[in-house]
Formats: C-alpha cells, sequence, structure tokens
C-alpha cells in the first residue's frame, strides 16, 4: 500500500512539475509575469527532480546562459552551479535507489 502511494506521489509531483516549468517558459516567451524561482526548486525538491531536469532540457528552460564559453577565472556563481548540479544529481540517484529498493522490498 505504502509503495502505491508513493509511486503515486511521485508521479502527480513529477507532473505538475514538468508542467510548472513548460508555463514558466511559456510566460517567458510572451513578457508575461512569471513562476517564482523559489516555487520551482520546491517543486523539485519535493521529488519533481527528473521532470524538471526534463523540462529544463526540453524546453531550454534556465539553460542557455549555462552555454555561454568560460572565463579565464571561474566566477563564484560557476562554483554555486557546479555544485547545486552535484547536488542535484545525488538527490536524484537518492530517489532512484530509494523507489527501486521499495519496489523489489530490500529496504
Amino acid at each position: 500500500m505504502i509503495k502505491i502511494i508513493l509511486l503515486a506521489y511521485l508521479l502527480l509531483i513529477n507532473i505538475i512539475t514538468y508542467f510548472t516549468y513548460a508555463a514558466d517558459k511559456t510566460k517567458a516567451r510572451q513578457n508575461k509575469w512569471r513562476i517564482p524561482e523559489r516555487t520551482l526548486i520546491l517543486l523539485a525538491l519535493l521529488g519533481g527532480s527528473p521532470a524538471a531536469l526534463l523540462a529544463m532540457k526540453h524546453y531550454h528552460h534556465k539553460t542557455r546562459h549555462l552555454s555561454q564559453p568560460p572565463s579565464h577565472h571561474p566566477s563564484p556563481t560557476h562554483f554555486f552551479r557546479k555544485s547545486s548540479e552535484s547536488l542535484m544529481q545525488y538527490y536524484i540517484d537518492s530517489l532512484y535507489y530509494i523507489t527501486y529498493n521499495m519496489l523489489n522490498k530490500t529496504i
């Protein structure tokens, strides 16, 4: 029963996250009031990080500025971006591990 609830929650939060990122990108293209970034980050932290990454890749949401050529001296934002990417990857890996093991009842 808990597995079903967890999987339903993860599915729902990922659907909500994906469409929220898509709506924010649509609003950005139309120069309208956008969804606060803290809302987008909160959705990702609540379990929607796979959908957030998928939406970011699909819609080029908050990714174009990352493709700028690096300067000779890395800025503080470079280190923050790299550490946040590592943290997000760790979170996704942990979420995958927990979900996989719950499905296989090994935890």
